[in-house]
């Protein structure tokens, strides 16, 4: 495989985008799009900022945190991280925050929706360690693949047209997706598994829970 060349500006930007758009970032913006440009727009905004702090801090604070100390204590690089024989303790502490991030949705009334996101974020998790053992898998692509089968299943189940958001995230799924494969980290039918493990996972949840 030949070595990158990071001045290129084409591989700068991927290695930009790929490392703003990491999967556990992708729980927190999908409860921000559902709850600004959805029917859930009704909620008071201290119930909002409640359940953005539970999903930021665990979906996304904690396990970044968790994950980097981790790497560290290894004196792993990023990339040897995202290394499949090196991901299943990092997939690990990710599972462990997700159920404790449902835990905490659990005692909040109003969050009966939202735990699909978590749920699904959790079935994705589960189905990319064990898919990890046999072949490579974007999780990038699986985190955008759940996101877009949430806003579907959510327009069939609540009744509202998400297609200018569903446009943007398919737009940008596909940019992350070949951000991947231009960095070399994957191959175009990894990338597809990914979406496809996420967007089943997703569509199952929301008719299933």
């Amino acid at each position: 495989m030949s070595k990158l060349n990071t001045k290129d500006p084409t591989i700068m930007w991927a290695q930009i985008l790929n490392t703003v758009f990491t999967p556990i970032i992708i729980p927190t913006i999908g409860v921000i799009s559902i709850l600004y440009l959805s029917n859930f727009r009704e909620f008071t905004n201290a119930q909002k900022l409640s359940l953005l702090w539970v999903f930021f801090s665990f979906s996304l604070l904690i396990p970044a945190a968790l994950i980097t100390m981790f790497r560290l204590y290894q004196g792993w690089s990023t990339s040897q991280v995202e290394q499949r024989e090196r991901r299943t303790v990092p997939y690990t502490i990710a599972i462990v925050c997700y159920l404790f991030c449902y835990y905490l949705l659990c005692r909040h009334p109003f969050s009966f929706h939202f735990k699909s996101i978590i749920i699904t974020a959790l079935i994705i998790l589960v189905a990319c360690s064990f898919i990890n053992q046999y072949t490579n898998i974007s999780t990038h692509c699986a985190a955008m693949g759940g996101i877009i089968g949430l806003h579907l299943g959510y327009a069939f189940k609540l009744h509202f047209n998400p297609l200018g958001l569903l446009c943007i995230l398919i737009l940008l799924a596909g940019i992350i997706g070949s951000c991947q494969i231009t960095l070399h980290k994957h191959t175009l039918s990894q990338t597809l598994i990914g979406y496809g493990t996420g967007i089943v996972a997703a569509v199952l949840t929301i008719f299933i829970i």
